[in-house]
């Protein structure tokens, strides 16, 4: 199950309706929002909640049309629409993103956290504002994180447990050049 970090869900949604109301003043167009998962799926039903909370604070912003699915594209995709302007909110993982913002890679690295505590310890204070921060110079408004859980490694051979258990499997990884190197 995928939460948002509550307090940076409030900031976020603050800085978004500033997003949006900027966007209204200034041409009347909709809004494009993106996210790869289905429409049930909860990071989509959470950028939809916050349309719905911005659009009740102020009814005059632009439609906002929730486009999920890979409908606008992968994530590589997507992400390159959101640099250019087409796309105004994507959600998107850690790994594709850091090939263009660097300072994301640290968090697709393996064990960094020992736990779930420690992973929100260290996104929701200084360390995560830093990482925010450096989408900005790469032309991205960080919002906030989404903890989509721990990985692991499925196959159909056999468990693995050790990492000799690996040896032969072969593992799809998401794209990234972290993860294929």
């Amino acid at each position: 199950m995928s939460l948002i970090f509550h307090e940076k869900f409030y900031k976020a949604t603050a800085v978004f309706a500033g997003l949006l109301l900027s966007v209204a003043a200034t041409q009347a167009r909709e809004f494009r929002v993106a996210d790869t998962q289905s429409e049930n799926y909860p990071t989509v039903q959470a950028l939809l909640h916050m349309a719905k909370l911005v659009r009740g604070a102020h009814p005059r912003t632009p439609s906002h049309p929730g486009v999920h699915s890979r409908q606008l594209g992968e994530e590589k995709e997507t992400i390159e629409q959101t640099r250019v302007g087409a796309i105004d909110l994507n959600r998107t993982n850690v790994a594709p993103i850091g090939s263009i913002v660097p300072a994301a890679n640290v968090l697709a690295l393996p064990f960094l956290f020992r736990s779930f505590d420690h992973l929100h310890n260290v996104l929701d204070k200084a360390i995560g504002s830093e990482i925010l921060a450096s989408f900005e110079r790469h032309g991205f408004v960080g919002l906030t994180f989404y903890d989509s859980g721990a990985r692991s490694i499925y196959n159909s051979v056999r468990p693995v447990r050790t990492l000799a258990d690996m040896k032969g499997l072969r593992i799809r990884v998401q794209q990234s050049e972290l993860m294929s190197t």
